[in-house]
């Protein structure tokens, strides 16, 4: 098995369901792991640029919920790479709670 990673990606993006998010932007933090079947030595090429600009691209768009914008990215890359397995996780940091919380978090893992 092959393994190519993001970890940490960080984007500022209009991501959230307050009006004001809309406007003031979110720091959100991506960690992206695509894995494929491999043989040593006839591994697959995935592009981590690749990667990190479709990420990019779904992020930037903007999504009130992380669930959605999880769904869209896992989408995207279902296209892309049709016979791998993805590890994602999508976290808001300091989101607007009455309280101290340094992120929120949604994963999915095939």
């Amino acid at each position: 098995m092959l393994t190519v990673a993001l970890n940490k990606a960080q984007f500022i993006a209009p991501v959230g369901l307050y009006p004001q998010e809309a406007v003031l932007y979110n720091d959100i933090e991506v960690d992206l792991a695509v894995t494929c079947a491999a043989q040593i030595d006839d591994l697959p090429f995935i592009d981590y640029v690749a990667l990190h600009q479709l990420v990019k691209q779904e992020v930037l768009k903007g999504e009130q919920l992380l669930e959605k914008l999880m769904q869209q990215i896992v989408q995207q890359l279902r296209i892309a790479y049709p016979d791998c397995k993805v590890r994602l996780s999508i976290r808001k940091c300091h989101p607007p709670l009455a309280g101290a919380v340094e992120s929120s978090m949604v994963c999915w893992e095939d």
